[in-house]
């Protein structure tokens, strides 16, 4: 009857403003990225096989081309977050204004999922992997006190016998390479161990200096973050030299 039309009609119209073709993408995108961790949780073949293929190529593209830019993006967006928070509010407030308001939130809640939905594929799958003892034949031994003692005792040995290459400046510790070349240096052990096992891919992307947010990440006692949305890793230089490496 001409009531069922007049809801339905205004029902259509609500959907219409409300829902971009944006917002749609962004749901369906999620939608697909949650079912494929779904799959990748019933079987660790098809994990492997997506972290490696699908998976490893978006994460491998977004560390291409954040490497061009010699600063941290995250880092950027740290610091600009005060305006980029401001922006959002204001532009909210005059989207209500123009009646746009539902939109608008529609919109915004469609990026946040679209930035969840590339967490699930860069990240989410990542955890449903075969594990590292596996890969690389670590047999799993019970822990006590006589193979502790005397794997802390090997670690002595190999340390000390290293101490006639270590740096020193001022008597401190240093590396003696830039942020660049320590990346660098990581990158060429990484490769190596690429050859002897396959799981680790071999692709290098420097790791890049936090800069000014290195301060909050002490507080937060973070090392080091991977920001996958921006294909980085980033590393807080505020802590000892030996930690930075180590990050």
């Amino acid at each position: 009857n001409r009531a069922e039309r007049i809801i339905m009609e205004k029902i259509r119209q609500i959907f219409k403003d409300s829902f971009s073709l944006f917002s749609i993408i962004s749901v369906g995108a999620t939608l697909l990225c949650a079912l494929l961790v779904i799959l990748s949780r019933a079987s660790v073949g098809v994990a492997d096989l997506l972290n490696s293929t699908l998976c490893f190529w978006i994460r491998r593209t977004l560390a291409l081309v954040s490497d061009i830019l010699p600063f941290s993006i995250f880092a950027l967006l740290v610091i600009l977050s005060p305006i980029a928070a401001s922006a959002i509010v204001y532009f909210g407030i005059k989207a209500v204004k123009c009646g746009r308001g539902a939109r608008y939130l529609v919109n915004f809640l469609a990026a946040l999922l679209l930035v969840y939905a590339g967490n699930l594929l860069c990240l989410g799958i990542s955890y449903n992997t075969t594990t590292v003892d596996r890969e690389m034949d670590i047999p799993i031994v019970r822990v006590d006190a006589d193979n502790l003692a005397s794997t802390m005792i090997s670690l002595r040995d190999e340390i000390n016998s290293l101490a006639p290459y270590i740096h020193y400046e001022g008597g401190v510790s240093s590396p003696g390479y830039t942020m660049d070349e320590i990346s660098e240096k990581i990158c060429e052990s990484y490769s190596e161990f690429s050859k002897e096992y396959g799981f680790v891919p071999d692709f290098d992307s420097r790791a890049k200096d936090a800069g000014p947010v290195s301060y909050i990440m002490s507080y937060l006692g973070i090392t080091g973050i991977y920001t996958y949305f921006t294909g980085e890793s980033n590393v807080n230089t505020c802590y000892p030299d030996y930690d930075t490496v180590f990050t």
